[in-house]
């Protein structure tokens, strides 16, 4: 995540000057090319000598040549990394010739590059992707990606809008400065993910400038990207028309809220009765959108996508600015059955069709007979509950919870389901559960009276905070009333900010970090001590606290331990067992992060701990 302000004042900087301002990204992208190239020029410059130096100092320099051969290919292997080849099923112009027509009008009039490989695939999207095959050296192929459900939605104008726009981010008409640095920051973090994952320890000469540089250059280019996707909006406006650009923009986020909300949600309900994933969801996609679609839930679903602000997170802009950005009004229009872009792909459509459904019934048949199973003991437990209560046995608080959540989402019944919450929360006022559940119920009957019962559930638990701030934005939103939405969406932003930083602070722990006494009462070091026992092969155990500057409030343990050493050295695999029983065993008083002594990198952090009192408990 960018830091807001920091890409503000770029932003800002940008449109002072946008010509300086692509110069400096320019030069900071060539200076990065020219940082690689050196590298590895003065690599091959020293092998190059170490093999001269054979002429004089002979066998001496063979001893030298060996080790700086091996450094050499070690690092042109890090950077020899091909990025996969995207997935999906391979159309040609025999297969699709409309398609392809449309695929070389637009590139044409774009002066964009050919593209080797056009790809069907199963999700609801389109890209172009160029994959280098060598790496950082380069050597391009280009792919363009097409999701069989955006074909199914959209109509054959809607499709080209949408394909004009990707194409514009190729194009070397429009844009060229802009569409370079954007296809540069893609690369670059391409790259950086794919040499941390192929990184060897002795590669001390590109990762550490990987680390520093990639993170500055894609901080940099960010307003770039997202002034990009501006640009592209407007080429495909110049190729098709501002009232389709906009037609499309509104109707695929308003599919897009109905395939993660409606369609795919309405297919895995199905596990309820069925024990196999016997269904073809692509096969039948196009019947179920176009009997599904209803005016209330499309205007519902596209006025929470003209909610959506633009943020930091991606360099796509939010569709109420990109709708702005080319002056047009929010318009969904679904394609009629008949007369959707699927047509393009002729009689490969039913075989392409069939591959996917076949795909999805075997990746998801494991989960789906699990959730079934799952569904079939949780009715099985609420027949249970209820049959205890009907014989007059008082139920207990966890159970009066799973009767109501039970009732709702697997018996579907959710009249009934809210009668026992409101019996529950007249004897639960102050539980927070108790009030969110029912908050939540009333403020889906869009109840006034849900805004006091939800701001207490937030009061009784900070974590109940981002659901309710969702629950109660939505609430005024729909009652248009702005100001309150504002404070809701605020009080979201910043909690959703504090408790990404506490995760952060909280996912490793390194001998830069302050450690503090654990706090913990005799009673609970000493039921720690009873299960840590139970393992024979502890020798040594310290337990701290790590110092924390956000939501310092609650404890972050760190539990480090030492095993007893038999002959030879403490492998590493000892260790890793023993910290996944002490996981899966012992009931830790809080969060609590696991670590070893016996590892030469924690050294440091052992000699911090043992200057605290009581940290050795073993």
């Amino acid at each position: 995540m960018y830091d807001p302000k920091f890409i503000e004042k770029l932003e800002k900087e940008l449109s002072l000057n946008p010509k300086a301002y692509q110069s400096k990204v320019t030069m900071l992208a060539l200076l990065g090319n020219l940082y690689i190239v050196f590298g590895i020029v003065v690599l091959l410059v020293l092998l190059f000598l170490a093999c001269l130096s054979i002429l004089v100092l002979k066998a001496f320099a063979i001893k030298i040549i060996i080790p700086v051969a091996i450094f050499l290919y070690i690092i042109i292997r890090s950077l020899w990394v091909s990025i996969e080849k995207p997935q999906g099923i391979e159309i040609s112009k025999h297969d699709a010739p409309q398609l392809f027509l449309i695929i070389d009008d637009l590139s044409q009039k774009l002066n964009s590059p050919n593209f080797h490989h056009v790809l069907i695939t199963e999700d609801f999207n389109a890209a172009v992707v160029q994959r280098a095959k060598l790496g950082i050296l380069g050597w391009y192929e280009n792919y363009l990606i097409i999701g069989l459900p955006m074909l199914q939605s959209l109509t054959v104008e809607q499709l080209t809008s949408v394909l004009a726009h990707e194409f514009g981010h190729l194009s070397k008409n429009h844009a060229r400065t802009a569409n370079w640095i954007y296809r540069q920051r893609i690369r670059w973090v391409q790259l950086y993910m794919l040499i941390e994952q192929n990184s060897s320890k002795i590669d001390i000469i590109f990762r550490p400038f990987f680390k520093r540089f990639v993170p500055y250059f894609t901080a940099y280019s960010f307003p770039i990207a997202r002034a990009n996707e501006y640009e592209a909006d407007k080429i495909s406006v110049d190729l098709t028309s501002v009232e389709t650009v906009a037609e499309t923009l509104s109707t695929v986020n308003v599919i897009g809220c109905y395939l993660s909300e409606e369609f795919w949600p309405k297919i895995f309900n199905r596990t309820e009765d069925l024990p196999n994933p016997n269904i073809a969801p692509y096969l039948g996609y196009v019947q179920q959108l176009s009997e599904y679609i209803q005016t209330d839930t499309t205007s519902h679903w596209l006025e929470k996508s003209l909610s959506l602000r633009t943020d930091f997170e991606d360099t796509h802009p939010s569709l109420s600015d990109r709708l702005r950005a080319i002056g047009q009004p929010a318009k969904v229009v679904f394609a009629e059955q008949g007369n959707t872009a699927d047509s393009l792909l002729g009689q490969r459509l039913t075989e392409i069709t069939a591959v996917f459904d076949h795909k999805w019934q075997t990746e998801v048949l494991e989960e789906w007979q699990q959730q079934y199973q799952d569904i079939q003991q949780q009715k099985e437990y609420l027949v249970q509950i209820n049959e205890k209560l009907a014989q007059n046995f008082e139920l207990s608080l966890e159970e009066k919870f799973d009767q109501v959540d039970l009732t709702d989402r697997i018996m579907h019944q959710p009249a009934v389901a809210f009668q026992l919450m409101e019996k529950l929360y007249q004897e639960q006022q102050d539980h927070p559960l108790a009030n969110f559940m029912y908050g939540r119920y009333l403020i889906n009957q869009k109840n006034a009276s849900a805004v006091a019962v939800l701001e207490k559930a937030m009061q009784l638990h900070e974590f109940n905070t981002l659901r309710c701030c969702e629950l109660l934005y939505q609430y005024y939103n729909e009652q248009d009333d702005q100001l309150q939405a504002e404070k809701y969406q605020q009080l979201f932003e910043a909690r959703t900010e504090l408790e990404y930083n506490a995760m952060k602070e909280r996912e490793s722990i390194s001998a830069k970090d302050q450690f503090i006494a654990h706090e913990l009462s005799q009673d609970q070091v000493d039921d720690l001590l009873a299960q840590l026992r139970e393992f024979s092969n502890i020798k040594k155990v310290f337990l701290v606290r790590k110092q924390t500057s956000f939501l310092s409030h609650i404890p972050c343990y760190v539990l480090a331990f030492s095993i007893k050493q038999g002959f030879g050295k403490i492998s590493e695999d000892a260790v890793i067992q023993t910290m996944r029983f002490l996981h899966e065993k012992v009931q830790f008083p809080g969060e609590t992060f696991l670590m070893s002594l016996d590892l030469q990198q924690n050294s440091k952090i052992k000699r911090k701990m043992s200057q605290l009192v009581s940290a050795k408990i073993i």
